[in-house]
């Protein structure tokens, strides 16, 4: 679940730069297709680039060694891991669970389930009407004095309008929609909304996107009917308000606006805006950096810092000197006896989640580096990277605790080799 909240609020933060971005950049130029188009791919590449922000941007640690520190894989902690231990299973997991985790689930089943029941009631809608069909498209009359819209293929009318005068420009105006696919992007926007119910980006894209299709609609009906006969069309049918939110209405309170966009003039040089909207990609390249990058994190071979970050020096027990050149590179790199599948199960069987850590939901990689000795003791075992008191510590006892390996030749000779240990502890 955590994973989930994170990848939303990464593309949220990509979400906020295209919605910024569309407000500055699109002036007085309508370009209806352009920006519609915009919009809907606004959604997909934000959730596009979050989904690839997990992919690590490696930038080395500056390093006074002469050379690069061997390091080892990864090795992942989960915070189920010792509740067997704890004698309380079911209790340690509920209190490893955060109670907001609980709101986004909730939230978005609300929304699902209302906009299910808005389908359902337009299933009802024609299946209690007369539905007569009109071509490409089929008219459902209803009882009732409502204002004209449509979804899909089905257009909703008042059954007298099919005697005014105005009959042929309603039609045209909704199968306008219904031929641009307009309701497809009314339900891409409520499926998007189930993501980004929290974000004001979406709202106002939201906004926008009716206005365009009403714009798009207005256009396709004037090229055939002048424009003072269609809007005294829509000042007529102005007095119906009724509309579901998952549909396309003929009036969506919104007349001044359409009838400002009807005697525009409209420039349609798409050079300068496709050039304003490339200026967005700085941006979005900073973000995706900002948001992926993980510095030294997950290297094959990294160089390190003398400098320990946020940790206490623990003094170790005695053990006796050890002096000589410590290797980055030697032709028998140390082992752990067994091999590296030894080394996971031991540190698997070793490593638990610290209980504090677990309740205040802290995560990250501690960076462990140590040097193999020449007789296979660990030693100089120090935090190059923590994240938290409890987590440090726990990683410098397992590593510690460390039976010898088998130590590292270079030209037959045992020698000293330094080694690197990434640890992430993750709450799961």
């Amino acid at each position: 679940m955590e994973t989930f909240i994170n990848f939303i609020m990464r593309a949220s933060v990509y979400l906020l730069i295209f919605s910024a971005g569309y407000a500055m950049l699109k002036g007085r130029q309508f370009h209806v297709r352009y920006q519609r188009l915009f919009i809907l791919a606004s959604f997909a590449i934000s959730l596009a680039l979050a989904s690839f922000s997990e992919i690590p941007l490696i930038i080395p640690i500056a390093s006074d060694s002469q050379g690069v520190i061997l390091t080892l894989p990864e090795f992942i902690v989960g915070a189920q891991s010792g509740i067997e231990e704890s004698g309380n299973r079911l209790f340690m997991l509920v209190n490893s669970i955060s109670w907001w985790y609980f709101l986004p689930i909730l939230v978005f089943l609300l929304l699902l389930v209302r906009f299910c029941v808005r389908l359902f009631h337009l299933y009802r809608m024609i299946r209690n009407h007369p539905v007569v069909n009109n071509g490409e498209t089929s008219l459902v009359l209803m009882r009732d004095d409502v204002s004209p819209f449509s979804f899909l293929r089905w257009i909703f009318i008042p059954e007298h309008i099919r005697n005014s005068h105005h009959f042929e420009k309603v039609i045209m105006h909704e199968q306008a929609h219904y031929r641009l696919r307009h309701s497809w992007d009314v339900i891409f926007m409520e499926v998007m909304r189930l993501l980004f119910w929290f974000h004001p980006s979406w709202y106002f894209f939201r906004n926008e996107l009716q206005s365009l299709h009403e714009f798009e609609a207005d256009g396709f009906v004037l090229q055939k009917f002048n424009i003072v006969d269609y809007q005294s069309a829509l000042l007529d049918c102005a007095l119906g308000a009724y509309y579901i939110p998952v549909t396309n209405p003929f009036n969506v309170l919104m007349i001044k606006k359409r009838f400002m966009m009807m005697t525009k003039t409209q420039n349609q040089k798409t050079g300068p805006w496709l050039f304003k909207t490339l200026l967005l990609v700085p941006f979005l390249v900073a973000a995706f950096l900002i948001q992926s990058c993980e510095i030294g994190d997950k290297p094959e071979e990294t160089e390190t810092s003398e400098v320990e970050i946020g940790v206490e020096e623990t003094q170790q027990d005695e053990a006796p000197e050890y002096t000589g050149e410590i290797y980055d590179d030697v032709d028998q790199s140390p082992e752990f006896v067994g091999g590296q599948s030894a080394l996971m199960q031991y540190l698997q069987s070793n490593l638990t989640y610290p209980d504090k850590a677990r309740t205040d939901s802290v995560q990250g990689t501690v960076f462990v580096t140590f040097v193999v000795e020449t007789d296979g003791v660990i030693n100089d075992v120090r935090i190059l990277r923590g994240v938290s008191k409890e987590l440090d510590e726990v990683s410098l006892q397992v590593v510690r605790a460390m039976p010898n390996w088998t130590p590292g030749y270079q030209k037959g000779e045992p020698v000293r080799v330094q080694f690197n240990l990434p640890i992430r502890f993750v709450l799961n």
